[in-house]
């Protein structure tokens, strides 16, 4: 069962005492790792300090995936450098889209901060330490979603319309594949209908097709974000244009009520709103190619995510936060 926060100062103790254990843990796994290995181990410090950047994002990438709790330190050193600039993002972006999906988030379940633990009386070491990991992975995430992808999806006029597509696509597969933030990555991927270039527009229609092709069960969720969307007022044609492509791309079945309703209102109300704005100057865009493929019924758990020992076992560290 889910406990209340914590007061703050045990948090604080509790903060520091998981540091001072990651600490050590991460200084025996890298003596151990150097007794072993040697030369390969140099060799990747040599990269991560020196490298070409691609070089320096492989292999942190590898140090996470080898193993997350003791290569924290390198998931936040990626993170950083993809909040830095659009080079650095394109650099970092493929392999830490798959790192967070495949390895280091859980599939059915949002990640916890430290505080929402039950801190008191202090719990062992070896669980606070893996407590302390999920707490360090929630704020990661946080910084990546927010700093890089948020951040560059919206763009400026500098941007360059690829470097947009490319964070719209992250953005549409980090929702498939876990709940964590999902609101969030929902209403920044919802909001790319609105992109006055129409190739990053089509992507997030694309993109939030794909998030109902593997999970179907978000369909009115996802639909009456489309629809809160597409029926603000003041949002230009073009922006109502791929809200409605992709809601017409919306599979319905029986067993998908409502959804339907959601959608025929939706329709209605779209419908009666361009009927009462004033002559459009110039006509929606032609069609292109975006949202498909929705519908299909989700096998298994919602994405691979939660390939890390960081999570344990227990029923109430399987509760959402």
């Amino acid at each position: 069962a889910l406990v209340s926060a914590a007061a703050p100062e045990v948090v604080a103790a509790a903060e520091a005492r998981a540091a001072a254990l990651l600490q050590a843990e991460v200084r025996a796994y890298e003596a151990a790792l150097d007794v072993a290995s040697g030369s390969e181990r140099e060799w990747l410090r040599r990269t991560v300090a020196s490298g070409t950047l691609s070089d320096r994002a492989a292999a942190s990438t590898l140090a996470v995936q080898e193993s997350p709790l003791h290569a924290l330190g390198a998931l936040d050193g990626l993170v950083a450098l993809a909040a830095k600039g659009e080079r650095q993002l394109l650099a970092v972006l493929d392999g830490l889209v798959e790192l967070w999906s495949a390895h280091l988030l859980p599939p059915t379940r949002k990640l916890r901060a430290l505080g929402t633990r039950a801190l008191s009386p202090p719990p062992p070491d070896a669980l606070l330490l893996r407590w302390y990991a999920e707490h360090r992975l929630r704020g990661a995430y946080e910084a990546f979603v927010r700093r890089a992808l948020v951040a560059n999806a919206a763009g400026s006029a500098t941007s360059v319309a690829h470097v947009k597509r490319r964070a719209v696509r992250a953005l549409g597969a980090l929702l498939a594949a876990a709940p964590e933030r999902e609101a969030e990555l929902l209403g920044a991927l919802v909001s790319k209908l609105a992109d006055p270039e129409p190739r990053v527009a089509s992507a997030a229609a694309h993109a939030l097709g794909e998030v109902l092709h593997a999970h179907p069960a978000m369909g009115e969720t996802v639909v009456g974000e489309t629809g809160t969307f597409a029926l603000q007022p003041q949002l230009p044609l073009r922006a109502k244009y791929y809200a409605a492509l992709f809601l017409n791309q919306t599979l319905l079945t029986r067993e998908r009520g409502a959804v339907a309703v959601r959608l025929l209102r939706i329709y209605v109300a779209l419908f009666a709103q361009l009927q009462a704005r004033p002559p459009a100057a110039a006509a929606a865009p032609a069609p292109r190619a975006g949202a498909g493929g929705v519908g299909r019924k989700r096998k298994g758990p919602r994405g691979k995510g939660g390939g890390c020992l960081l999570y344990t076992s227990d029923a109430a560290d399987e509760e959402d936060s």
